[in-house]
C-alpha cells in the first residue's frame, strides 16, 4: 500500500500511515473540541443573555422604585401638610371654644346680676307703692278731718 503522499518511499508506508492516523486524530480532537466548545459557548451565551436580561430588569425595577419612592415622598408631604393644617385649625377652634365658653359664663353672670338688680328694683318699687298708698290714705283721712272741721 502506498502512502497518502506519492513522495514517500515504500518502506516508510507505516510511517505515513501513522502520520495519517495522527493527522486524523488531531483533526478528530479539533472537531471534538469544537463540538465540546459549542455547548460551553452556548452556555456562556445563554448566561450573557441572562445577565443582560437581569440588568435590564434591574433598571426597570429601579425606575419603578424611583417612581414609587417619589409618590411616597409626595404623599408624605401632602399628609404632613394636611396634618399640620388640621392641627392649626384644631388649635384655632379650641381657642374659639374657650373664648365662647368664657363669654357664656360672663353672660350668665351678667344675667344673674341683672336678675338680682331687677328683684331689688321691684322690691323697692313695691315698698314705694305701699308707702304712697299709705301716705295717700293718711292724706285722705287728714283731708276728711279738715273738711269736717271746716264745715
Amino acid at each position: 500500500a502506498r502512502c497518502c503522499q506519492d513522495s514517500c518511499p515504500p518502506h516508510t508506508s507505516t510511517l505515513c500511515a501513522m502520520k495519517f492516523a495522527v493527522t486524523i486524530a488531531i483533526f478528530g480532537l479539533c472537531c471534538a473540541r469544537q463540538a465540546l466548545a459549542d455547548p460551553v459557548g452556548d452556555v456562556l451565551t445563554l448566561m450573557q443573555h441572562l445577565f443582560d436580561q437581569v440588568k435590564e430588569d434591574g433598571k426597570a425595577e429601579a425606575k419603578a422604585y424611583d417612581k414609587f419612592s417619589a409618590w411616597c415622598e409626595d404623599s408624605a408631604r401632602t399628609s404632613d401638610h394636611a396634618v399640620q393644617t388640621a392641627t392649626e385649625q384644631k388649635a384655632r377652634l379650641e381657642a374659639r371654644i374657650t373664648k365662647l365658653t368664657s363669654d357664656i359664663e360672663e353672660a350668665g353672670t351678667q344675667t344673674e346680676e341683672l336678675a338680682s338688680s331687677l328683684a331689688e328694683v321691684e322690691a323697692e318699687s313695691k315698698k314705694a307703692k305701699a308707702l304712697r298708698e299709705k301716705e295717700h290714705e293718711d292724706f285722705l283721712e287728714d283731708e276728711k278731718e279738715l273738711m269736717e272741721m271746716v264745715e
